[in-house]
């Protein structure tokens, strides 16, 4: 990210809480002269001052750090969902939302068709996720354990271990929700 870019999204977060330069000061323990400089593009701050500028207006270190400007709040309509097929398996995923500012949830509805089996590797990174059933019978499985999910049932789980999502019917789709910490975390089933 440009220097100019993460000052403007530092001032604008000020800004919008009717805060001052020494207020922040006050808050952060940099220099009121310091946090102007990064506002206005003269200078980039430390890991350090960053994470206590963005302790001081309540946000996350990694809201500064996006790469992209999202917007605070996320909104996809239903039409606009785009279905992805999975490489592994009949059946597509759709994400529900594309994340905000130092945001760490991601959102998808999975549609598995009759017999489908879907492997979920483990990622590099800890993180864990929810998942309830919409439609259909679901068999969930993690490491040696198993489960059978209906409609309205829900599970919730540590990304750590390999998991897999089998839809048992030979007639019928199943739907799902799953709300994960991982970003694109099923991209690539």
């Amino acid at each position: 990210m440009e220097i100019q870019e993460l000052g403007a999204r530092i001032k604008r977060i000020r800004k919008s809480r009717s805060m001052t330069l020494k207020d922040i000061e006050g808050r952060s323990r940099v220099s009121a002269t310091h946090i102007s400089e990064i506002e206005r593009g003269k200078t980039s701050p430390t890991i350090g001052a960053l994470s206590r500028i963005a302790s001081a207006l309540g946000k996350d270190t990694a809201f500064f750090l996006e790469s992209q400007n999202l917007d605070d709040v996320c909104r996809i309509k239903y039409e606009d969902r785009e279905k992805h097929v999975f490489k592994t398996t009949n059946g597509y995923y759709q994400q529900l939302t594309f994340g905000i500012p130092g945001g760490r949830l991601q959102s998808y509805r999975l549609h598995l068709e009759p017999g489908a089996i879907l492997q979920y590797s483990p990622p590099s990174t800890e993180g864990e996720a929810t998942l309830m059933i919409e439609q259909g019978e679901l068999r969930f499985t993690s490491g040696d354990e198993q489960v059978d999910l209906k409609i309205g049932d829900s599970v919730h789980f540590l990304e750590s271990e390999d998991h897999g999502f089998i839809n048992p019917s030979n007639s019928h789709s199943v739907d799902i929700i799953l709300v994960s910490t991982r970003r694109h975390s099923i991209d690539d089933m």
